[in-house]
């Protein structure tokens, strides 16, 4: 009896079946909660879209208009995966700590670890619709032409950079009070957009070396191109992001620590 308390009246004989069940349901019921929620949703999808079609379609034009569109493809893509990982998971695990909702999580018959690999699957599923959104208008409307593999490369690695950011919103959402946690990510935001904006707006070569300097070395930086000055076009979507720069901020924020 006492061992079933601790561990959440869980039953020792729930078959893997159930088990999995319970881990989907936690994941799909976390991320209709999100999705309803228009306050985050609405930015969380539309804002990457409308700065790609801003600097990625408008002002792509011309010479080197190819290369312009699939570099700020990968730069606002990387920025766009920042948000489910920050907002969603950071601010609403705070918010869940603070409405006593973690303590409710403890007392049903759910593994503790359903709680965090939910919202971690609610994160990327948000990335899911932003690499759709964003490489379809990249597709249709700034005539992107890149790979089936290159493609796949820059999906792959946008979706998983955003697992890095929610260990940075779960150290946000543990160490901070939940009234002071949006004033927090929002800070550390608005210190990561404008230079994403900034170096989306340029090819790295038209940038000062002290711009790219900084860019390359936020958080960002590390998934999207920040780091790599290679040409991207026709074959360049590598440059733009790859495994490489997930591995470079994996080790940086798992750690779920925070910078001052």
């Amino acid at each position: 009896m006492n061992a079933n308390l601790e561990e959440g009246m869980l039953p020792a004989t729930l078959s893997a079946g159930r088990m999995l069940r319970i881990y989907y349901l936690e994941a799909r019921c976390e991320f209709l909660r999100v999705l309803r929620t228009p306050g985050f949703a609405i930015p969380t999808l539309v804002f990457p879209l409308m700065f790609f079609l801003f600097f990625g379609v408008l002002f792509a034009s011309g010479p080197g208009g190819m290369q312009q569109a699939v570099y700020t493809l990968a730069s606002l893509g990387s920025f766009g995966v920042i948000g489910p990982g920050l907002f969603g998971f950071g601010v609403g695990f705070a918010l869940d700590r603070g409405l006593g909702w973690l303590q409710v999580k403890r007392a049903s018959p759910m593994p503790p670890s359903a709680y965090l690999l939910a919202k971690v699957a609610m994160s990327m599923l948000f990335a899911v619709l932003i690499v759709v959104l964003m490489f379809t208008a990249a597709a249709l409307l700034a005539h992107v032409r890149l790979e089936r593999s290159q493609w796949l490369t820059l999906a792959v690695t946008l979706v998983l950079g955003t697992v890095p950011f929610c260990a940075l919103g779960l150290a946000i959402g543990a160490w901070t009070k939940p009234q002071a946690s949006p004033a927090v990510v929002n800070h550390l935001h608005a210190h990561v957009v404008p230079l994403r904006v900034m170096v989306a707006a340029a090819v790295p070569a038209g940038l000062p070396a002290e711009v790219r300097g900084d860019t390359a070395r936020l958080p960002p930086g590390a998934v999207g191109p920040g780091r790599r000055r290679r040409p991207a076009g026709r074959g360049g979507a590598a440059a733009c992001a790859g495994p490489r720069g997930l591995h470079r901020v994996l080790p940086a924020s798992g750690a779920a620590r925070l910078s001052p």
